[in-house]
């Protein structure tokens, strides 16, 4: 990136926003003990947690929407080879920054739940949907995390993963136990499900349309270690299955069994008799035994303008 594009400006303020910041407010788990023991763990998470999503906003324009050709981070354009070692070095350190980011503010919000310090927003939904993007980003093309920093696999040998491969079902699973009492929580998690469908679909129609290189996809794809964590992980993504309940029988006199036909129906298809309703005119009115009990209204919140909150923030720093 050249030194007068608005990236490296932003990048630039932002880092030097970071190195400001005093001891007591650097982001390490020791620093967190400390302000968990102080009572003041939610301003300090608040704080990084903006960071870590300024961080991921600015570098995952670095990376490739659908990486079929790139054999490693080599900046937005899907290409099989770097210009030069310059730009092969700055992608791969964008790359990491990004990812490491996305870990970081996972493991920062699982600590907060462990110690019994969980914050909930929609800011804290829509940080979390935009760590869990990149964790599904790279389960599916594995070769664009090579320090393993969230699919806790690393491809450089002899060299520890930065990840354990848990931060993105983690951040769903969050996300999902809020479902009951955010609204925008049920719109994050119905994201994420089409993000993987679509991923899964293109790259199942790249493989079929292009020849040579569909196939070296393929091949790719086909050796992408199935870990126990990643089948988690698409689990949690497929969509639900209808499941189909027992039949309902109703007889014809809304006593029981009006004769042996209802009785053989009723032992065939496992149903339950239904009873009648009547009603005060004295008409019979039918109630299906799968109607719902109405839900209280789920608590609705947009978070579109964290996007544009997020770049004035930038700005200002």
């Amino acid at each position: 990136m050249s030194p007068n594009s608005n990236y490296h400006r932003l990048s630039t303020a932002l880092d030097a926003f970071v190195d400001s910041l005093p001891h007591q407010l650097e982001f390490s788990p020791n620093t967190l003990q400390v302000h968990f023991s102080t009572r003041s763990s939610s301003s300090y998470a608040v704080l990084h947690i903006t960071l870590f999503l300024a961080r991921l906003t600015l570098e995952r324009k670095c990376l490739p929407d659908l990486p079929f050709l790139s054999p490693l981070p080599l900046g937005p354009a899907d290409m099989p080879n770097p210009t030069s070692p310059e730009e092969e070095r700055f992608y791969a350190e964008s790359a990491e920054r990004y990812l490491i980011s996305a870990r970081d503010l996972v493991t920062l919000i699982s600590s907060l739940e462990e110690w019994n310090a969980r914050i909930e927003s929609p800011f804290i939904i829509a940080a979390l949907e935009r760590a869990a993007r990149a964790g599904l980003y790279v389960h599916n093309f594995p070769w664009m995390d090579r320090r393993g920093c969230l699919t806790g696999i690393s491809r450089i040998s002899e060299a520890e993963p930065l990840g354990t491969g848990e931060e993105t079902r983690k951040a769903m699973e969050f996300i999902s136990s809020l479902k009951a009492r955010w609204g925008c929580a049920n719109e994050s998690m119905a994201k994420l499900m089409d993000m993987q469908a679509c991923l899964h679909e293109r790259t199942e129609g790249f493989i079929r349309q292009d020849p040579h290189d569909g196939r070296i996809l393929a091949d790719k794809m086909s050796r992408i270690a199935l870990t126990e964590e990643r089948n988690k992980l698409f689990s949690m993504l497929m969509p639900p299955t209808p499941k189909a309940g027992p039949a309902t029988i109703v007889s014809s006199h809304g006593r029981g069994p009006s004769s042996d036909v209802d009785t053989l129906l009723l032992a065939a298809t496992g149903g339950q008799l239904q009873e009648p309703v009547i009603a005060s005119g004295g008409s019979e009115r039918w109630m299906a035994v799968n109607t719902p009990m109405p839900t209280a209204p789920t608590q609705r919140s947009s978070y579109s303008f964290w996007d544009a909150f997020l770049s004035v923030l930038i700005e200002i720093c």
